[in-house]
């Protein structure tokens, strides 16, 4: 027999977080061990986080940020007959984009020293909404990655970002 006669049931306290296809993507890649109450908790800190620095929109900032550092194309390795390997571009569908951009910005906010996470989550999405964070930096990488190999790619006209 059980000890507990019921579990108390959480409530998200923030009803916007589901609006966008954006934030779905962030929870879940926040998710880890099946922990949602702490995901949506390490979302909503952050989106507050955000209001409090820009007075704009968090919804907006997230949106810009994830806009800013999704990339259009995706580098991959084919191998030729004669041993050599050429690197092409490769076009990304959005949402293939979008889950580069999320996964981007999570590992340069691991890497940040703040104490708490939400914190270095927010402190990175107000960089790459400014267009400065390392996120970024690796967006511009890939582009003259792409630049440097255009010789070997089908996509002539992709590189702009």
């Amino acid at each position: 027999m059980a000890r507990r006669s019921f579990l108390k049931k959480r409530v998200s306290t923030s009803p916007n977080l589901y609006r966008t296809v954006a934030t779905k993507f962030l929870l879940n890649k926040i998710l880890k061990k099946g922990k949602k109450f702490l995901a949506i908790k390490i979302v909503t800190d952050t989106l507050t986080f955000i209001k409090t620095k820009t007075f704009i929109s968090p919804l907006f900032v997230l949106e810009k940020a994830f806009q800013n550092v999704s990339p259009k194309i995706k580098m991959e390795t084919i191998k030729v007959k004669e041993g050599s390997s050429y690197q092409i571009a490769i076009l990304l569908n959005k949402y293939r984009s979008l889950n580069t951009a999320i996964r981007w910005i999570l590992a340069s906010s691991e890497k940040r020293s703040e104490k708490h996470f939400f914190i270095r989550l927010g402190s990175e999405i107000l960089d790459s909404y400014q267009k400065i964070g390392n996120s970024f930096k690796k967006k511009i990488e890939l582009y003259k990655n792409a630049a440097a190999n255009q010789k070997n790619n089908i996509l002539n006209g992709v590189y702009d970002q």
